[in-house]
């Protein structure tokens, strides 16, 4: 069994999860974390720490600070995803 994360647009809440929301979803997956989550989006580093604090060993964030354009982010994923994959 593969561990995943989805996170989908909630009108409800607006486009933002919580850190401590992600938290406390994934405490009860300890030991079955991932190695590495990659957390493309602005001012991510809140969730990004959040991963950190409940095991996963690394984990790449964008600084709370600062914004990222869409394209860049893209652009970034896909070269990130590339040589993760080519090795």
């Amino acid at each position: 069994m593969k561990l995943t994360l989805r996170l989908a647009h909630d009108p409800d809440e607006g486009n933002r999860i919580s850190a401590l929301k992600i938290l406390n979803e994934l405490k009860s997956f300890k030991g079955k974390l991932p190695d590495l989550v990659f957390v493309n989006s602005c001012y991510s580093e809140n969730v990004g720490r959040a991963f950190s604090e409940i095991g996963v060993k690394y984990v790449i964030m964008i600084n709370s600070k600062d914004k990222i354009k869409d394209d860049a982010a893209q652009i970034f994923s896909e070269h990130f995803y590339n040589h993760i994959f080519k090795g």
